[in-house]
């Protein structure tokens, strides 16, 4: 909002800035409830890619993603994972978040859930992030601050106990 200064007749103008990582987002937004069970036969239950996708086009639009759907990422590492694994059974009540489904779907396949922008900048495409991902091997973690095996270590400069004072503590 900018306004005209009374002194100089300069604008001065204030802006409000805040940080939020996007995937807070899924928080706000609250399933109707939804269930998944397996059917006995192996060959026709359902892969987490297949809950994932209801769960999204079944979730109410919150106001900040208005004309938007939620869609699952392209990503074929990510699908890969989720059409390989098959789901198990959740049962989700009509409190529970997008958020809290898609942290327990993300937890058969080691990963966390993350919300990015789409090609218009809107944040409305859904991607696991995996957890324990690594491409690089560290060989060793020695360095100038590493304590190699047999160096002394000073333990009175470490705490080894917290003490408190306490007024008007009873003892029962």
């Amino acid at each position: 909002m900018c306004r005209p200064d009374q002194e100089d007749g300069n604008a001065l103008c204030e802006h409000g800035v805040s940080l939020t990582e996007p995937s807070k987002l899924l928080q706000g937004l609250l399933i109707d409830g939804i269930g998944v069970t397996q059917p006995e036969d192996v060959s026709q239950r359902q892969s987490l890619f297949d809950v994932v996708t209801r769960l999204l086009q079944i979730t109410p639009l919150c106001a900040a993603n208005s004309n938007s759907e939620l869609t699952l990422t392209t990503h074929t590492q990510v699908q890969k994972a989720l059409k390989e694994r098959v789901s198990p059974q959740f049962k989700w009540n009509t409190q529970t978040t997008l958020w809290e489904c898609l942290v327990q779907i993300g937890a058969v396949i080691d990963s966390i859930p993350r919300l990015i922008s789409n090609a218009q900048g809107k944040y409305t495409v859904v991607t696991f992030d995996f957890v324990n991902a690594y491409t690089d091997v560290v060989e060793s973690i020695e360095d100038e601050y590493t304590n190699v095996a047999g160096q002394n270590i000073d333990e009175n400069q470490y705490n080894t106990a917290l003490s408190s004072v306490v007024e008007n503590l009873k003892e029962e």
